[in-house]
């Protein structure tokens, strides 16, 4: 009887609990955002300027297909969105940048108001994290 009880013991302590895996949608939504972040730091502003517009097709799509975004999608956006800005050099080239981004926030649908909230929220935790790191000479871009 205890060698039986020793054997069930066992066999339940190996078992493995299942993994959860998270939902393709949002796997495929997360790699989308790194991918934005990712090229929007890039330092040649053709490349740049299509994927901020490829970011604004993206977003209007996620409007259209109803996804439910979250702070940290919005985040991980805001730091591609940052270094877009730290790598404009001339002033007329970070104001379009600015228009551009503000634009953006035109896109959100007024029943997904509160997307529009979060993504502006987003903005400005990503600004206060990365304000320490600037240099005296790029605070006045993002003073802009």
């Amino acid at each position: 009887m205890k060698s039986v009880d020793k054997k069930n013991i066992k066999k339940q302590k190996l078992k493995k609990k299942p993994m959860v895996k998270p939902k393709k949608e949002k796997v495929l939504v997360v790699a989308q955002e790194f991918k934005f972040a990712l090229l929007l730091s890039g330092n040649d502003k053709k490349t740049r300027d299509r994927v901020l517009k490829s970011l604004k097709k993206w977003l209007t799509n996620c409007f259209d297909k109803n996804y439910a975004f979250k702070e940290d999608d919005f985040i991980r956006v805001w730091k591609g969105l940052f270094y877009a800005m730290w790598m404009s050099d001339k002033p007329l080239v970070q104001e379009d940048l600015c228009e551009s981004i503000a634009n953006t926030l035109d896109l959100f649908p007024n029943d997904q108001f509160k997307y529009a909230v979060l993504m502006t929220k987003a903005g400005f935790k990503v600004l206060a994290l990365e304000w320490y790191g600037l240099d005296q000479h790029r605070y006045d871009k993002f003073l802009m």
